[in-house]
């Protein structure tokens, strides 16, 4: 289920639910037809096999990303302690 990792499936999943229990918001990364890249932030929900759901308005720039490149990638984060001290978070390609 989780790929590049020698960390047990349940050991990462315990953090991708910590995680995404500290946080609502990520950064989603699109593409248009000729490959521009475009970054936004959207609210996310975490589902049950630990996909990611947002919901947005079709006539947005990203909206109209993902109608033409379906594929995605994504990070989410939650604010270190302090600066440089302990960051955690993921990031993900669909």
């Amino acid at each position: 289920k989780f790929d590049g990792t020698d960390t047990s499936d349940s050991a990462i999943g315990d953090s991708v639910e910590a995680i995404a229990a500290g946080t609502s918001v990520l950064s989603l990364a699109t593409a248009d037809a000729e490959g521009a890249p475009h970054a936004n932030m959207a609210f996310f929900a975490l589902g049950p096999e630990f996909d990611l759901f947002f919901v947005s308005e079709p006539s947005t720039l990203h909206g109209r990303n993902s109608a033409l490149r379906p594929a995605a990638s994504a990070a989410v984060w939650l604010p270190p302690p302090k600066f440089g001290e302990g960051l955690r978070g993921m990031q993900v390609t669909g």
